[in-house]
């Protein structure tokens, strides 16, 4: 048995599949149930999915200890873990691809734990005790791991990659993602959440409630954005209105506010399309003390 759940389901996905797992909202199940995240370069191998009541994502390199493995900090995530195994084609490299998702997450996120070649513990209790990857075995000086939570918007949640070259000198990545709901929906509403067809949920929108009846000078902000290949700006002005205008219809059936405490700003095409997102329209949801 590996160091994560046994209760594994394997399957094999093409990389075009891959974005249809991946939906945003903000319903009882509004973050992200995939990682549609891909930097250029990257073939997927294989894909499989976890579930269990505590995943150990390591936090710490790995140890031997008379002979057994020890990671002295780890944090315990439940819910379906989805595991992704690249290999990194010969157009990039395999340090062009760990910084994309590094980045990502520290610009994007918070980066809990790193290390770097030797000092992340031995690549071969990585690759057959934490992963149970074969191919991710090379050596110790070749490896890279990190690990933090992902709040990008489209993905919430933990997210944990490890780089390496392995024995026969080709580069793997391993992505794993375990989606997480918000933790706090106030403060994310006021960092601002990626909303779809989806909206809030009934946990939610009595939270929300709540704050606006408790400060009376708050009101919610809806900010719509359209991008569509080949569309007049125009268009996109009007694509970006019609999206407002039906998102904030939902809103309102949710939320018991007056019509005066939500507005609608349309920005059309200024807005920067979210990562792994395919749609042509988006919005933002903001509260505004």
């Amino acid at each position: 048995m590996n160091f994560w759940a046994s209760n594994k389901v394997r399957f094999t996905l093409l990389p075009s599949l891959i974005s249809l797992l991946c939906f945003a909202g903000l319903s009882n199940t509004s973050y992200a149930e995939g990682f549609a995240i891909e930097p250029r370069g990257l073939k997927l191998e294989s894909a499989d999915t976890q579930d269990a009541l505590a995943h150990p994502i390591p936090l710490s390199a790995i140890k031997r200890v008379s002979n057994s493995l020890r990671i002295e900090k780890k944090t315990d995530i439940a819910g379906e873990r989805s595991n992704y195994l690249y290999r990194v084609d010969e157009v990039v490299t395999l340090e062009y691809v760990a910084n994309a998702y590094h980045t990502l997450l520290r610009e994007q996120g918070d980066l809990v734990y790193e290390c770097l070649q030797r000092s992340c513990g031995s690549s071969n209790d990585w690759a057959h005790k934490v992963f149970d990857e074969r191919n991710l075995a090379g050596r110790d000086s070749n490896q890279q791991y990190f690990a933090g939570f992902l709040d990008d918007g489209l993905n919430q949640g933990w997210l944990s990659v490890y780089a390496i070259e392995n024995a026969r000198r080709v580069p793997y990545v391993y992505v794993s993602f375990i989606p997480a709901p918000p933790q706090d929906i106030i403060a994310d509403i006021k960092r601002g959440v990626l909303i779809l067809e989806s909206t809030l949920s009934d946990d939610q929108a009595a939270d929300v409630n709540a704050y606006l009846s408790d400060n009376t000078m708050a009101k919610l902000v809806l900010v719509s954005f359209a991008k569509k290949q080949g569309s007049s700006a125009d268009a996109l002005a009007a694509l970006s209105d019609q999206g407002a205008a039906r998102l904030k219809a939902l809103l309102i059936s949710q939320l018991d506010i007056d019509v005066s405490k939500l507005e609608t700003r349309a920005m059309g095409l200024l807005g920067q399309k979210p990562l792994g997102f395919e749609g042509d329209s988006w919005a933002y949801l903001y509260l505004v003390d």
